[in-house]
């Protein structure tokens, strides 16, 4: 019997079912591994059927259980829908849980990498290679963190890293995402407050997961260059106190404060000094200018043109 010859799997191209967690699942599972994949309500591209036809053909399917956790409310975050499908796989005896972003696209064999590495060390692994966003993990350091670029080889200890394709213990879930937490640092806030009960965190280097070009025009309206993005100054100030901004003060000291303690206060206060910089800037010289000048040394400016690039190809 061919692994993708399974009767309790929709044929590929077939739109799954509505509904708050719709599962696939496999007679051949027996690890016990369930496959998280929040969708947002306005999934109008159908993303969730790619996501599900890339894991019935990368062989995912015949080994985990995947639940498609689906957004009855615009105001819901992906760390709530993440949660609702973590408590949904431990009440079924899930011993493993997958984190994977709606659009992203594991390579064959990685997340079966993920899912050794996560078994063997007790961890959570997140994969070590992202296409073409480039982000793996991160390691704290007294002011503030930096990114730890893994090679294909080397399996390296960080103290975060992103949901784009995690495997973690049950163990590791507790009470899940903390709840008022922006979604940008949801994964950083759980990595950080597992890592303080001894579940290591580890990006794995031979792990690596593409990103569907729909998903990344998200990434790119997420991470705007404040200096030379197209968003006005005066619109990025009235977000501050938005939920689920990550520059809302009250959500930004309470989160420094409690993982970094007094010396949080630094990269919790960064932001508003610069941003009071940029505003000062954007309005004696016009945006042209700027891009002009300064657009080769701004790495967020950078970063919105490859995503761009790649979403038009």
């Amino acid at each position: 019997m061919n692994r993708f010859d399974n009767p309790e799997l929709p044929e590929a191209g077939t739109t799954p079912r509505c509904g708050d967690c719709e599962e696939y699942s496999s007679s051949l599972s027996t690890r016990r591994a369930f496959v998280v994949v929040p969708v947002e309500p306005q999934d109008e591209s159908g993303l969730a059927t790619k996501t599900l036809d890339h894991l019935h053909s990368a062989g995912v399917a015949s080994w985990a259980t995947i639940l498609f956790v689906r957004a009855d409310s615009e105001s819901l975050t992906r760390s709530e829908l993440f949660n609702r499908g973590m408590k949904d796989a431990v009440s079924r005896g899930a011993k493993y849980v997958f984190w994977l972003r709606n659009g992203c696209l594991p390579r064959v064999g990685a997340m079966e990498r993920l899912l050794e590495i996560s078994r063997c060390r007790r961890a959570i692994a997140a994969v070590g290679r992202n296409f073409p966003v480039g982000h793996e993990g991160n390691r704290k350091t007294w002011f503030g963190s930096r990114i730890i670029q893994t090679n294909k080889t080397e399996i390296s200890p960080v103290d975060w890293a992103p949901d784009y394709c995690t495997c973690l213990p049950a163990v590791a879930i507790g009470n899940g995402f903390r709840p008022g937490i922006p979604d940008h640092w949801a994964a950083e806030d759980f990595c950080l407050s597992a890592g303080k009960r001894g579940i290591p965190c580890l990006v794995v280097g031979s792990a690596a997961v593409d990103h569907h070009s729909w998903e990344l025009s998200r990434v790119v309206s997420k991470r705007p260059s404040w200096l030379l993005g197209d968003e006005s100054i005066f619109d990025t100030w009235k977000k501050l106190n938005r939920r689920g901004n990550m520059l809302n003060p009250k959500v930004r000291f309470r989160f420094f404060l409690s993982h970094w303690g007094f010396t949080g206060l630094v990269p919790a206060c960064s932001p508003y000094f610069r941003l009071a910089v940029i505003t000062i800037l954007r309005g004696i010289f016009p945006i042209a200018w700027l891009r002009k000048f300064y657009g080769n040394r701004s790495e967020a400016w950078q970063l919105q043109r490859a995503y761009r690039s790649v979403i038009k190809t």
